[in-house]
């Protein structure tokens, strides 16, 4: 009897030790299991680190980029300023009359008040009102070496709404000799400064009258064309004040695509700001801790 109850102790040790062997080898599974998985958690943790890392370093270089173009900005204005003080003392240097001299100065005081592009092409065709009758102004910016972007186009005494981006090759206006000579280019009657189907597309005629195109130069560099038609010709003294006004024009239409380019960038900067709070909210579904009291630039550097 004491021998039964011995064995039947040691069965049931044996039986208990099998047991604890068991749950040793499934612990030990589930270890290899969890290593496995840190495993994997670290490596997509340093895969989106170096994701973050690219990010911020664009994000940089495109704050960088901005930065240039407020700076590049700012000397266009510095620029347009000293336009302004030329134009004023030009009635000191020009061949013309003493009257053609006050007219200038007075126009260029005119525009340089204004603030806007629109604004100087108003203040230009109030001007131009009372001397010769502008029945159509269009301003292209050039994109290439031969493509021109219709920027405005005034007619009938108003703005024509452009729904969309028209594009005109050089080679087939009249503005071509005006960019290569760099010098106001007389249009004959009839004679539009761009094809019929773009103007129809613009919502405007084709010229019936004299026209004038006058190439828009900013540092060296023809950036535009300015193309005007008239009810009658455009006499030498009117055609002389508007080559003496077109720098300003110049200028203004050169800040206008400067603050389209930084508009796209700052488009560009705030589209990198939302990958980042993806990233961020990638790191904390992955147990990664994120301080809200620290920068999210100096956070996501640290890890």
């Amino acid at each position: 009897e004491t021998k039964a109850a011995h064995e039947s102790s040691i069965a049931a040790l044996q039986k208990e030790t099998a047991q604890y062997r068991e749950r040793e080898h499934r612990l030990e599974q589930d270890v290899l299991g969890l290593q496995e998985e840190k495993r994997q958690l670290l490596a997509r943790s340093e895969s989106l680190n170096e994701e973050m890392r690219r990010q911020k370093e664009r994000i940089e270089k495109e704050i960088r980029e901005r930065e240039a173009v407020l700076a590049e900005l700012s000397s266009v204005r510095g620029r347009e300023k000293k336009l302004g003080e030329e134009l004023k003392s030009a009635q000191t240097r020009e061949k013309g009359s003493r009257e053609e001299g006050i007219i200038l100065f007075n126009f260029a005081r005119a525009l340089t008040e204004e603030e806007s592009f629109r604004g100087k092409l108003d203040a230009l065709i109030r001007g131009l009102s009372a001397r010769i009758e502008i029945s159509r102004l269009a301003v292209y910016s050039v994109q290439g070496d031969d493509l021109l972007a219709l920027e405005e186009m005034h007619a009938g005494g108003a703005y024509l709404p452009l729904k969309e981006r028209i594009y005109v090759p050089v080679s087939k206006t009249a503005m071509g000799s005006a960019m290569a000579s760099l010098k106001a280019v007389l249009l004959p009657p009839g004679e539009a400064e761009s094809p019929a189907e773009v103007l129809k597309r613009a919502g405007a005629a084709p010229g019936k009258a004299p026209g004038l195109v006058l190439p828009l130069m900013e540092s060296k560099k023809t950036i535009g064309v300015m193309a005007f038609y008239s009810t009658e010709a455009i006499a030498e003294p009117d055609q002389r004040l508007l080559e003496n006004l077109a720098p300003l024009i110049a200028t203004s239409l050169r800040q206008r695509l400067e603050e389209s380019e930084r508009s796209a960038g700052t488009q560009r900067v705030n589209t990198k700001d939302a990958v980042i709070r993806y990233m961020e909210s990638r790191l904390q579904r992955s147990g990664i801790e994120i301080d809200p009291a620290r920068k999210s630039e100096e956070q996501l550097a640290s890890f």
